[in-house]
This record gives C-alpha cells, sequence and structure tokens, in this order.
C-alpha cells in the first residue's frame, strides 16, 4: 500500500504546474483566477505556496529590479552577462 496520501501531492498536475508562475506574478489573468481557484480545492499547493511565498517576492522584486537596471543602462541581458565574464576574467 502507498504510504502517501492525497494531502502529500497535488492531483491535478497541470494546475499544480503554475505554482511558481503564479508565485512570480508572471500567468495571465485567467491562468491566475484558474489556479486560484484551484488552490481552493488543493491544500498541498496552498501549503508550498504559503512556504515559498516570501522567496518567490524576493525573485520577483530582484526581476524587477534587472528590468529597471537594463531599460537605465539601455543593455540587453546578453551584453550584461557577456560583461561579467569579461570581469571575471579580468579579476
Amino acid at each position: 500500500m502507498n504510504s502517501i496520501s492525497k494531502l502529500d501531492y497535488c492531483l491535478d498536475r497541470s494546475a499544480g504546474a503554475s505554482l511558481l508562475p503564479y508565485g512570480l506574478n508572471t500567468l495571465s489573468d485567467p491562468e491566475s483566477k484558474h489556479f486560484e481557484e484551484h488552490l481552493l480545492s488543493c491544500p498541498t499547493c496552498a501549503n508550498e505556496l504559503a512556504k515559498v511565498s516570501l522567496h518567490l517576492k524576493a525573485i520577483s522584486i530582484q526581476r524587477l529590479v534587472l528590468v529597471q537596471h537594463f531599460h537605465i543602462t539601455g543593455r540587453t541581458f546578453e551584453q550584461m552577462m557577456q560583461q561579467l565574464v569579461v570581469n571575471a576574467s579580468d579579476a
């Protein structure tokens, strides 16, 4: 007999796969609404979201800072990464 109870995993994998995109605020409005409805009936996803929400908020803020930085400097992500490689090799 399997020792995993129903509450140990998400029963709707397609909705459960939206946990990280939802936490990072990257879902469309309809996708967010669908996931929020899923949260009402899935304690596993609700618990997981509660556990990682602080970390996801920090990542989301860092992403916004990077986007602002790219906008201000006029550089692309690839250009910034290339500069980091050059700086690391000079060190």
